[in-house]
């Protein structure tokens, strides 16, 4: 297979540092983005290169997902819905939702865990701390890495699960026992569906600080634990830091001869 066919369903990431002044030897780069739980990506790991980053792969093995979850995230920094989520996550968050009707309080850490989320990692010197305060974990912090985490989280006053249950009562009460009006039913049947129509109204995305000591080069793909107490920092940490230029390939190609 030549190299023009086999990169006809890849994609190239560029990911470009600008800087202002001739012979600047600064060092931030971008080092590692982690993708969990988005669309069929439940853990995946992007390790970028100092200039390009090529994601190359089998149809249907992730590349698009991939470059969904860093358009949303880093790009967009929103427009996340109910398909972008890993269809086998679903089953564990109508659980999650399902057991709201026992308790008296609702523990969202778990329904957030199953939602799609991304770490980041930098890399950057003591000479680019006007760039990265805000990025620094704690004081004693002396340049290397710095990690964030963005994920979906609760608007500020958003009960999601006062709104899904009162919804849900709603809808058995009209039409008890799972019964049907001529093959509709009303809405909403699951917690799905629920967000389906208010994901956008009641989740945004915030970043939250990640410790650089549990950063590690080789291992399973898995989430960083988030600090105690941690708190957000606001959508959108990596403002004039990250320029992500997406390029899609041109299908078709082929060989002259």
């Amino acid at each position: 297979m030549n190299s023009a066919t086999q990169l006809q369903d890849d994609y190239v990431y560029r990911h470009q540092r600008s800087n202002s002044c001739e012979g600047n030897t600064n060092t931030m780069k971008l080092t590692r983005i982690e993708v969990f739980n988005f669309r069929k990506l439940r853990s995946a790991r992007l390790d970028m290169s100092d200039k390009q980053t090529l994601l190359v792969g089998a149809n249907n093995s992730g590349k698009t997902s991939a470059m969904k979850a860093l358009r949303k995230f880093l790009k967009d920094r929103g427009g996340i819905d109910t398909r972008d989520v890993t269809a086998s996550n679903w089953a564990a968050i109508e659980q999650i939702a399902g057991a709201w009707t026992q308790e008296a309080e609702a523990d969202l850490s778990s329904l957030l865990d199953q939602l799609p989320f991304i770490d980041v990692w930098l890399h950057a010197d003591t000479s680019e701390l006007h760039h990265v305060a805000h990025l620094i974990p704690t004081l004693s912090w002396t340049g290397g890495l710095l990690g964030v985490r963005l994920r979906l989280e609760p608007k500020k006053g958003a009960d999601i699960k006062a709104q899904y249950l009162a919804a849900r009562e709603a809808a058995q009460t009209l039409q008890p026992d799972g019964a049907t009006a001529k093959g509709f039913a009303l809405w909403p049947r699951d917690f799905r569906e629920f967000l389906d129509k208010r994901l956008r109204d009641l989740f945004e995305l915030n970043a939250h600080l990640l410790d650089p000591m549990s950063f590690t080069s080789t291992g399973p793909v898995e989430p960083h634990p988030l600090p105690p107490l941690s708190e957000g920092i606001g959508s959108n940490p990596f403002a004039g830091l990250i320029h992500i230029r997406e390029i899609n390939a041109q299908r078709g190609f082929a060989d002259a001869g």
